[in-house]
């Protein structure tokens, strides 16, 4: 995923969008953030209607940034009649330069809206960074980490996939560099999925924590896994699973560490721990062949020590799985 300067050139209109929305949304309560104060400056054109919030401050400062955002609106590069709001927004420098910076949500639902980072550049509003993420039926939970060093970095989850059984949600992390904002690693959050036939169901779950010693930048994150067949007993219909028959399960850790060449957090990986196929089978749902040979030591255990009833199991999964 890559996030070009491109940008830029909507700079001075998608800017404008801190913040214009209509007086109904503000009455429903969603232009409440708390630290924000409605400027009372309501500007009217034909085709739309703009409330612009700012901090609080000086009046006259406050109504000639609004009349300065305003204006951008002539450029704009969303449709006519489109109506937009702020949300959840909040003031952090990003890089170290004594600049802050705004990061908030716009969009007219806290389900369904964009993330914005803007920042001032030449005494005007410049946005560096604006994207959607699906959410779905929860509002965006923006997060800056790792606030002790000098580039911080903005955490933003997805919901990448859901449905009966199923139920995919990454975290993507960025960094503001030299100007531009680097999606720098996307961390599965949660893989869950059960049914659907398959022979293979699966809950895998991550967290995680910024290194907290001065001078390093490197990610411990701990994948919680837990593999279980399908329809693998006698009279079981084709979408039942069976959490309570594992396959295999266990919780490792690995570390990511920054690469400032890449603008990357890349995983390490030792002898002993989780392996690049390991991880990638993770991201996938229901790969038998993939999951069977990145697991292949633990699989070949469970055959070798494990309860007669997990071998029992383990060969109806792979009778079935057709291996």
């Amino acid at each position: 995923m890559k996030y070009p300067t491109i940008l830029r050139k909507y700079c001075l209109s998608l800017c404008s969008l801190l913040l214009w929305t209509t007086p109904f949304l503000a009455q429903e309560g969603w232009l409440a953030p708390q630290g924000w104060q409605d400027s009372s400056e309501v500007v009217m054109s034909d085709e739309t209607m703009a409330l612009i919030l700012m901090f609080d401050g000086d009046s006259a400062k406050v109504q000639a940034i609004n009349r300065q955002l305003y204006a951008a609106l002539a450029d704009t590069v969303f449709p006519d009649n489109a109506v937009f709001a702020v949300m959840n927004a909040f003031q952090v420098d990003l890089n170290g330069d004594n600049v802050t910076e705004l990061i908030c949500q716009v969009g007219t639902d806290p389900a369904y809206g964009s993330v914005g980072i803007f920042r001032q550049e030449g005494g005007h509003w410049v946005c560096v960074f604006f994207e959607n993420f699906g959410h779905h039926y929860h509002g965006v939970m923006l997060s800056v980490l790792n606030i002790s060093a000098r580039e911080k970095v903005v955490a933003i989850p997805e919901l990448e996939l859901r449905g009966s059984g199923v139920y995919q949600e990454v975290t993507h992390f960025f960094k503001f560099i030299a100007g531009d904002i680097h999606h720098c690693l996307r961390l599965l959050h949660r893989n869950h999925i059960m049914g659907w036939g398959l022979a293979l169901n699966q809950q895998i779950s991550t967290t995680y924590e910024f290194s907290g010693y001065a001078g390093s930048d490197r990610i411990w994150v701990i994948y919680s896994y837990h593999y279980f067949p399908g329809p693998v007993l006698q009279g079981d219909m084709y979408w039942e699973g069976h959490p309570e028959l594992t396959i295999i399960e266990g919780e490792e850790g690995i570390t990511y560490e920054w690469n400032a060449e890449s603008k990357q957090y890349e995983p390490f990986f030792s002898e002993n721990g989780l392996s690049r196929e390991q991880i990638a089978v993770m991201e996938e749902l229901g790969q038998d062949r993939l999951f069977q040979d990145a697991f292949a030591g633990e699989l070949a255990e469970v055959l070798k020590t494990g309860s007669r009833q997990q071998k029992e199991m383990l060969k109806n999964y792979l009778e079935m799985a057709g291996r």
